[in-house]
């Protein structure tokens, strides 16, 4: 991994580190070949993408991080096809929970819609900056291996450059005819899926621009997989908002819900909702209230105040439900918690 959270202020580091290790590190073509794998390179070239897709977006939200972080995703929606429609929707009512997230994901679509007309700035925007590192990688690994071929290492190519340019020309020559890989050779990107790997890359660069989002090995680019996981991450993200306007909407008119629901219930109707948790202190502060003004609307010892003391706490039914004293409004809350 080659991110800021990995300690590498800048990936030219990369290339120097490379460029001027030991002999002994690269001491032949086969460790060269490792050294310049296609994972690392990619690894490389999606690192570049991810920094310049940071530079892209704080410049665009002015430096405000949480913006940036709203304006990428966006984006990637956009680039992926997913609509509105096409994302989990939450239940219907108020009053019915809303099922697991693992639930919800799994049959959230992974489907996604590439239109390169629409997306070709960032299909070109990603393969521009492959071509670029791949371009200075290939040109690192002529030359550690014009070391290894020449023999001497660095000590010997510093001393035949003080000298005379005749005394390393074979070094220059390795470096201007080698031929050098495509960015889609040393990346090992299959031809027929070019568009699709870029639009990944440049979907995981921008969702995950920040050098702590990078600090775990992010799923290959490569494989189609990856840009379905996200395309139905972008889904989930917009059912996460829906989950939130529900909740607001939820703080603002769930106790009055739950208070008419429960005032027109029978006593087997009202007992089910107050053990929809182990005790009533269990219930949401607006399941709980609603419950309770429901109950005391029928009176002081009617069923429904019997049922919800049942499991209410002692402290509780001291403060409240002593008798002659039945409150209609919900002086002594705590600060908005649950009863």
């Amino acid at each position: 991994r080659f991110s800021t959270q990995d300690e590498v202020d800048g990936l030219v580091q990369v290339l120097i580190a490379v460029a001027a290790c030991d002999d002994d590190v690269l001491e032949n073509n086969e460790d060269i070949e490792a050294a310049f794998a296609p994972p690392v390179v990619l690894a490389i070239v999606n690192e570049a993408c991810a920094r310049a897709a940071r530079k892209k977006f704080r410049m665009a939200a002015k430096g405000d991080n949480g913006k940036a972080k709203d304006l990428a995703a966006k984006r990637v929606t956009k680039m992926l096809g997913v609509t509105q429609e096409s994302a989990p929707f939450t239940t219907e009512s108020l009053l019915e929970p809303e099922p697991s997230l693992e639930f919800v994901k799994e049959r959230c679509s992974g489907k996604y819609d590439i239109d390169p007309e629409a997306i070709g700035c960032e299909i070109e925007w990603a393969k521009k900056l492959a071509s670029r590192w791949c371009v200075a990688l290939e040109y690192i690994k002529a030359l550690r291996k014009s070391l290894v071929k020449r023999g001497g290492g660095w000590e010997r190519l510093e001393q035949d450059m003080e000298t005379s340019l005749e005394d390393y020309d074979d070094v220059v020559h390795d470096l201007t005819v080698t031929p050098a890989r495509t960015y889609l050779e040393a990346c090992d990107i299959d031809e027929a899926h070019v568009d699709r790997t870029f639009v990944t890359i440049a979907a995981q660069a921008f969702l995950n621009n920040k050098g702590a989002d990078r600090g775990v090995n992010l799923p290959d680019v490569r494989d189609g997989k990856t840009l379905r996981d996200i395309a139905r991450d972008m889904r989930m993200r917009i059912y996460m908002e829906r989950v939130g306007e529900k909740m607001t909407q939820w703080k603002n008119e769930g106790e009055r819900m739950v208070f008419l629901k429960a005032r027109v219930a029978d006593i087997g109707q009202y007992a089910e909702m107050v053990s929809a948790r182990q005790h009533v202190h269990g219930l949401t502060k607006e399941d709980f209230w609603g419950l309770w003004e429901a109950a005391v609307g029928d009176g002081h010892n009617s069923e429904k105040v019997r049922t919800f003391l049942e499991t209410a706490c002692n402290e509780f039914r001291l403060k409240y439900a002593a008798e002659g004293e039945v409150p209609y409004s919900k002086k002594g809350k705590k600060k908005g918690s649950r009863g």
